[in-house]
């Protein structure tokens, strides 16, 4: 009987452990496709016989899919209780580089179009 509770326990104990490694490996293909994402459009327009362009914004305009991936890094790092104090500061320090970028940019007046972007 209890080698019967035992397997049904290590069973679950599996599948938890399948449902946290998706996670981990879903949150972390979502955390770096903004970074990933205008390296391939580049190289993507070299190909095509274009100049090697990289829209520097996106990043910051796919914040948002950062948030859901690292969301669910949170997420499998407590099920795991492995490496959860890292990714929060990842986390932490990507909120603050975008806050920063943001902030930058309006100090510098690039935010307004007082200052035309044209470089120093």
């Amino acid at each position: 009987m209890k080698s019967n509770r035992k397997s049904k326990k290590t069973s679950s104990m599996g599948k938890r452990d399948i449902i946290t490694k998706l996670l981990a490996i879903f949150g972390t293909l979502l955390v770096w496709f903004p970074i990933l994402a205008p390296i391939v459009l580049g190289i993507n327009r070299v190909i095509r016989g274009s100049k090697f362009l990289v829209d520097y914004l996106m990043p910051a305009e796919l914040f948002p899919v950062v948030v859901v991936g690292a969301a669910l890094l949170l997420f499998a790092s407590f099920r795991s209780h492995l490496y959860w104090r890292l990714i929060e500061y990842s986390l932490g320090a990507a909120l603050a580089f975008l806050v920063g970028g943001q902030v930058l940019a309006f100090a510098t007046g690039l935010a307004s179009g007082k200052i035309e972007a044209a470089g120093w």
